[in-house]
C-alpha cells in the first residue's frame, strides 16, 4: 500500500507558539496524523529546529516557510513510495546531509518520519507501539510515570533553579494504580499550597509554579520538596512514592566564572553534587537529570561515582539522544540513563539506535514530552514499545499532557 498524499500545516503547540502537523493518506484512503513538539529548554548539542525568523510573524517563531519546504523538499520523495520507516529514514538523513538536521530541520524531518512510522503501522495492522517494539526488537512493557508536579526554571515563573519536581510510583503497580495516586497527590498538592497561600497556578508542563520567597542559596527548592514529602506523608502513601528531580542546570550556569548563578550565589560543581548528595540523603529522590552543565564531562563523573548506585543520573543536555554523546558518555561513565526526545535527532530511526546503544550498555532509557507540546499522543506509544524504565509526560492537567495519560490508558486496557 503505497503513500498517495500528503497535507502538511502549522496549528498552535502548548504554549501557543506554531509548530508542524500533517496527515498521510494511504491508496486504501486510510489516514494517519501528526505533529511534533518544540522545546523552551533546549542543549546546545540537539538538532535544529526549523523557523522562519520573521519577527514580524508569531515574533519569529512561525513556520509557514517550513511548511513549504516540507511541501517542496520532502512530499515528491515520500508520495508514491510504501511506507518503510527504516528506508525512508535513511532517505530522509541523506537528503538533509548534516550531522545536525540544519539543512531541512529537525521538525520537518520528524513529522515526515513519525508519519511514515503510523502509516507502516497501519499497513501491518498493528498499534503504533507494537510496531515500535517490532523495529526496535523489544518487549512492549507499561513504563513508570515520572510526572512533573511542581514547575521551575524555564518552564515556569516561580523563581525556583531547579526545573521540574517529579513523582513517580514505586514499580510493580499498573498504570491506572500509578495515575490514580499521581492524580490524586496532584490534587492534594493544590490545596496544600492554597492553604499556605502560595499560587496553585500552573507552568509549562502543568506542574504547579509556587513562589515560595527568598529562602536563601536552594531554600526554595528545599522548600519544594519538603513540601511535596508532607502532601505524600498526610495522603498515607509515604514509602509508595519517589522524587525526580531535573535540574536543568545547564540554565543556571555562568560561563563567564565557570560556575552555577543560583539566587545571585556562584556555588561550583563539587558544591552541586554535595548538594545533591544530602537531598538524596533527606528526600526520597530516585532520579537526578541534568545535574550539571551540558559540557563538564568530569563533574558528570563525579556525580555518578557519587550517587549513581542509588540514584539514576539522567543525561539530557549532556547526551541529547545523539549515539557519539551517548557512546563517550557510556565509556566516561558519565551517566547511568539518558533522556531520549526525538526531535533532538529528527528520526524515530535514529532515536531507537540511541535507545538501542543505551540499552545495550545497561543504561535505563527515560523517554520524554517537550515544554511546547501538542495532542498527538506518540511519545506514549513510543514508551511502551521500547520498554522504556520510566517516561516523562508532565502532570496530569492540561489537555496535551493528559492526552498521553489517557493513551497509556487505553494502551493498558488493550494489553
Amino acid at each position: 500500500m503505497n503513500i498517495e498524499k500528503i497535507d502538511v500545516f502549522s496549528i498552535l503547540d502548548s504554549r501557543g507558539w506554531p509548530t508542524l502537523a500533517g496527515s498521510l493518506m494511504l491508496e486504501d484512503g486510510k489516514k494517519v496524523y501528526a505533529s511534533v513538539p518544540s522545546g523552551s529548554s533546549v542543549g546546545k548539542y540537539e538538532a535544529v529546529e526549523k523557523r522562519d525568523a520573521d519577527k514580524d510573524n508569531y515574533s519569529g517563531q512561525s513556520v509557514e516557510g517550513v511548511v513549504l519546504s516540507f511541501k517542496d523538499k520532502i512530499i515528491p520523495v515520500l508520495l508514491g513510495q510504501k511506507p518503510d520507516l527504516e528506508r525512508i529514514d535513511k532517505e530522509l538523513i541523506e537528503l538533509d546531509g548534516t550531522g545536525n538536521k540544519s539543512n531541512l530541520g529537525a521538525n520537518v524531518t520528524l513529522l515526515a518520519s513519525v508519519l511514515v512510522a503510523k502509516a507502516q503501522a497501519l499497513t501491518l495492522n498493528v498499534e503504533v507501539f507494537e510496531f515500535i517494539a517490532h523495529v526496535a526488537g523489544f518487549k512492549p512493557a507499561m513504563p513508570l510515570v515520572r510526572a512533573n508536579v511542581i514547575n521551575g526554571g524555564k518552564h515556569a515563573d516561580s523563581g525556583l533553579a531547579f526545573q521540574e519536581f517529579m513523582i513517580q510510583m514505586l514499580p510493580g503497580t499498573s498504570f491506572e494504580d500509578q495515575q490514580h495516586s499521581i492524580v490524586s497527590l496532584y490534587h492534594k498538592l493544590a490545596e496544600a499550597l492554597q492553604l499556605q497561600s502560595l499560587s496553585a497556578c500552573v507552568g509549562d508542563e502543568g506542574g504547579f509554579a509556587p513562589r515560595f520567597g527568598d529562602k536563601g542559596m536552594f531554600g526554595n527548592e528545599r522548600a519544594a520538596l519538603t513540601l511535596l514529602s508532607e502532601v505524600v506523608e498526610c495522603a498515607g502513601m509515604a514509602g509508595k512514592v519517589n522524587i525526580c528531580l531535573d535540574v536543568a542546570a545547564s540554565e543556571f550556569y555562568d560561563e563567564k566564572y565557570k560556575t552555577y548563578n543560583v539566587y545571585g550565589e556562584h556555588v561550583f560543581a563539587e558544591d552541586l553534587i554535595q548538594f545533591y548528595s544530602d537531598l538524596v540523603s533527606q528526600y526520597p529522590i530516585v532520579s537526578i537529570e541534568d545535574g550539571l552543565v551540558q559540557d563538564d564531562w568530569e563533574g558528570w563523573q563525579s556525580l555518578t561515582e557519587k550517587l549513581g548506585k542509588n540514584v539514576q543520573i539522567v543525561a539530557d543536555d549532556l547526551c541529547v539522544t545523539k549515539t557519539t554523546r551517548i557512546q563517550k558518555a557510556i565509556e566516561e561513565n558519565a551517566c547511568n540513563a539518558f533522556l531520549i526526545k526525538p526531535n533532538q535527532v529528527g528520526t524515530v530511526s535514529e532515536t531507537l539506535a540511541a535507545i538501542t546503544l543505551a540499552k545495550s550498555s545497561g543504561c535505563g532509557v527515560v523517554p520524554s514530552h517537550r515544554s511546547g507540546e501538542t495532542n498527538d499522543s506518540f511519545i506514549a506509544d513510543f514508551a511502551i514499545g521500547i520498554a522504556a524504565d520510566a517516561c516523562k509526560i508532565g502532570a496530569p492537567a492540561r489537555g496535551e499532557r493528559v492526552a498521553k495519560y489517557n493513551r497509556l490508558m487505553e494502551i493498558e486496557r488493550g494489553l
